[in-house]
């Protein structure tokens, strides 16, 4: 169980050779009490400014990337509930935003919202 919300973001950018790879996701975990799946909210408001937030085309790959460590601490015995998983904002590249980079991202900044936040063992 969260007791605290906790917000984090994590930026990948990579380069190789020519190629560059880039996403960044920010998400929060907000307290939802009584229920007993995290869920999910897409809460990134559109820009008209290109790069400024992350395209919704991209929320499949960032739920599914939340979803996927989820269950990996679900494994590990750390079962999250009473939470609920906000992707409230990030940014996007135009030639070098790809599917593999929000993964990454989205995982490790659910890392880090964890960790951050103050869980009660129950």
């Amino acid at each position: 169980t969260v007791s605290g919300e906790s917000c984090f973001e994590h930026e990948v950018e990579h380069e190789s050779g020519t190629e560059r790879r880039y996403g960044h996701v920010k998400l929060k975990l907000v307290i939802t009490p009584d229920s007993e799946q995290t869920q999910f909210e897409w809460k990134v408001a559109p820009s008209a400014r290109p790069g400024k937030t992350i395209p919704s085309a991209f929320a499949p790959v960032i739920y599914d990337a939340i979803a996927t460590q989820l269950e990996c601490y679900a494994q590990s015995g750390l079962r999250l509930v009473d939470a609920k998983a906000v992707i409230c904002g990030g940014s996007f590249h135009p030639m070098a935003s790809e599917a593999l980079s929000y993964k990454v991202a989205a995982t490790q900044a659910l890392n880090f919202a964890i960790n951050g936040a103050r869980l009660l063992v129950v």
